[in-house]
């Protein structure tokens, strides 16, 4: 793969291209308690990779365990080509931003930014070169001069990012970096983040618990529960083809329903039949998301027949979420608002259905 550099005058082009993060077997145990467990993953040169979990699930673990914070208690972790298991965090070359920044606020913007390079004994000419280049990558050169209190937290935020890329790092590491912004400043830094990203080819391993975070910042996300891997993919496969029901359930909204599968039918623990396009056979559950469900005449002749008594509406910006009572249990549908459909009222009868080619069978996982 081709090396992507970018130049600055009068010293040497500055490598960003990140490396690839190699996973083997690595666990992490306290005591009894795994953290992590046997943890089998890759993540390719310059792929954006998120972690997402609900607390305790070990994400955050597996981004210390990267940065050398804490050392595994078995496996190994491979940074390229180098097994750096047992390498202190000074030697890896690996870039942190942290959820609360770690900036120094008795140092301006350029003593920050400049921090990793003082401590590795760079010139002080070169250092200002490179400090004015990584500044300019998060469009905050005319702040260099600034304290940190005298800065919002978004500006903050792209000192961190600065501070992070200065030194050429391996790779850059993001444990909930967005956590502490007001929802619209979140949004325009996830584009800054992924733009940054893909303008220097480095390889980023993001923490978060935010499903929407990580739906528009990664090319994949590694879903973890209690320790253990769940699922890594896409964020479109992990939303249409989750390999269980809690990755159904944490990404995204799902209506989860038990039962078992033969020939092409799915029938549910209730005994109601429903059409699906799994050929294998067996105990399953059937995974239909909310906005698959239509109503009235916008079922199709092969769809699911079925009706519900409408328990409540919720309106969400430009979406109605609607909750129905039906013999399948409690359904959640959406549907986009315009101006010709009201909320039915509380108490209607509906009749829904979905595309059976978008219902997705998790075979074996009741």
């Amino acid at each position: 793969m081709t090396t992507a550099t970018t130049s600055i005058a009068g010293t040497a082009p500055i490598n960003t291209r990140g490396v690839g993060v190699r996973f083997e077997q690595l666990s992490k145990r306290y005591g009894d308690f795994y953290a992590v467990d046997s943890l089998d993953l890759n993540v390719a040169p310059g792929e954006f990779l998120s972690i997402l979990g609900p607390s305790g699930s070990g994400k955050t673990t597996v981004l210390m365990l990267i940065a050398g914070f804490v050392a595994p208690t078995s496996g190994r972790l491979l940074l390229g080509d180098q097994d750096i298991s047992q390498i202190p965090p000074y030697k890896r070359n690996i870039g942190v931003v942290f959820q609360n920044y770690a900036l120094f606020p008795h140092l301006d913007v350029r003593r920050n930014v400049g921090f990793p390079l003082e401590v590795r004994g760079v010139p002080k000419d070169e250092i200002a070169k490179r400090v004015n280049w990584a500044l300019e990558r998060v469009h905050m050169e005319k702040f260099a001069d600034r304290r940190i209190s005298q800065l919002s937290g978004g500006q903050q935020q792209r000192i961190a990012l600065a501070r992070a890329i200065v030194f050429e790092p391996r790779a850059l590491l993001m444990d909930e970096p967005l956590a502490a912004l007001d929802r619209n400043l979140r949004q325009d830094m996830q584009y800054e983040i992924r733009s940054l990203q893909r303008s220097l080819g480095q390889t980023v391993i993001y923490v978060t618990h935010d499903q929407e975070e990580a739906l528009n910042l990664s090319d994949r996300v590694a879903v973890m529960n209690l320790g253990r891997l769940q699922q890594v993919d896409t964020p479109k496969n992990l939303y249409l083809r989750p390999a269980n029901p809690f990755v159904a359930g944490f990404f995204g909204e799902a209506n989860l329903l038990s039962g078992k599968t033969q020939g092409g039918v799915f029938t549910t623990d209730a005994g109601i039949r429903l059409p699906v396009t799994e050929t294998r056979e067996g105990p399953a559950v059937l995974c239909v998301r909310p906005e698959m469900i239509v109503f009235g005449d916008e079922r199709k002749s092969d769809f699911p027949s079925l009706t519900g008594t409408v328990l409540e509406t919720r309106y969400r910006g430009s979406i109605l979420h609607i909750e129905l009572d039906t013999p399948l249990g409690k359904i959640n549908a959406v549907q986009h608002i315009n101006t010709t459909n009201d909320a039915p009222a509380e108490g209607t009868t509906l009749e829904f259905g979905w595309d059976p080619n978008l219902g997705h069978v998790m075979m074996g996982q009741v």
